[in-house]
């Protein structure tokens, strides 16, 4: 499986948009039926009740092993004490889930449909840059992507997200990177502090994205945050 989608330059490590961070242990999965309304045998809910953190996806996705997101250059939580002794910002949930076994050669740039989400406590040096405007390169480097040269096009105008305390943006991006070309569709929220950013981002490549579409925009809209963090 590629590491990163080509074009997606990595940022520094423990800030927003790193790629190739260490394997380590995923974030606690549970099945939390009826918590986001509408008890259903085809849905899965996962999360993270410790960070306040849930969605649904459907009910055959399986969730992949810290070796699979070592190879995707995913963050998992392996290196949090280590990066949070540094004063850097620090993944505290990561989880990775789709419908296959195995991805292939094509990792998330292939033609399954897939989700990950993310709670990251966020280092000072962070949180003096973010913006709502930046939320966007939580996961993958849009910005960088874009200054690289690579064809980057949003699939519908950024949306601004209010829930309650939380702020945050809805967005949608094809990121055209010949072999490793990626859409996504992303909702990410930060707290009033701005040291706390969740972040749900499905996706595959652009053709799997279109083909799926109407899946992964109701895997965003199970999006829900309970726990607004201080």
């Amino acid at each position: 499986m590629r590491t990163k989608p080509a074009g997606v330059p990595p940022e520094r490590p423990g800030g927003s948009g790193s790629w190739g961070w260490s394997a380590g242990l995923v974030g606690s999965l549970a099945v939390l039926a009826g918590l986001l309304g509408g008890c259903s045998p085809s849905a899965t809910y996962l999360g993270t009740a410790g960070q306040g953190f849930y969605y649904k996806v459907p009910k055959h996705w399986d969730t992949f092993s810290s070796t699979a997101l070592h190879n995707l250059g995913l963050p998992t939580t392996a290196q949090a004490s280590q990066l949070q002794a540094q004063g850097a910002s620090y993944p505290v949930y990561a989880n990775f889930v789709t419908g296959v076994k195995h991805l292939g050669k094509q990792g998330i740039s292939g033609p399954h449909p897939w989700a990950f989400g993310l709670v990251m406590n966020l280092a000072s040096t962070d949180q003096a840059g973010l913006s709502l405007s930046s939320l966007q390169d939580e996961v993958f480097n849009v910005s960088g992507a874009s200054q690289a040269g690579a064809l980057v096009r949003p699939l519908f105008p950024s949306k601004v997200v209010v829930k309650g305390a939380l702020r945050g943006t809805r967005v949608a991006y094809e990121i055209n990177a010949g072999a490793s070309s990626l859409a996504f569709e992303q909702e990410a929220l930060v707290n009033s502090p701005t040291n706390k950013v969740w972040v749900l981002v499905a996706g595959c490549s652009p053709s799997c994205f279109q083909a799926h579409r109407r899946l992964i925009n109701s895997i965003i809209s199970t999006f829900t945050v309970t726990g607004y963090g201080g």
